[in-house]
């Protein structure tokens, strides 16, 4: 049976030559376009952002602390979504630390 191994020569950065390596100038223009439009949205909403800072400070620390779990979970449970689907791929193996696994195993 097809066993879920990936060959870690594929996996090797390929070499390329010096003037590939840089990071491309659109990259940046785009991070810089992103960043501006956070600050200008962050400007013109800036009454909102204080009073959400102020309803953070009167609440209850166990409900922030619950949200605050509730989120990092949920993060973790779509990381676990992503892995199955690049295993799938062949692009990851099942766990990096301890070597490709069957889906048996999974």
């Amino acid at each position: 049976m097809h066993e879920n191994r990936i060959n870690e020569g594929a996996l090797a950065p390929a070499r390329l030559a010096p003037s590939a390596r840089r990071r491309p100038g659109w990259q940046l223009a785009i991070g810089v376009l992103m960043t501006l439009g956070i600050l200008v949205l962050a400007f013109f909403k800036r009454a909102w952002l204080i009073e959400a800072i102020g309803l953070a400070g009167a609440a209850q620390p166990a409900w922030l602390l619950l949200g605050l779990v509730t989120i990092v979970r949920s993060f973790l449970i779509s990381s676990q979504v992503f892995l199955v689907v690049l295993v799938c791929w062949g692009i990851a193996s099942a766990c990096s630390a301890c070597g490709p696994r069957r889906w048996s195993q999974l």
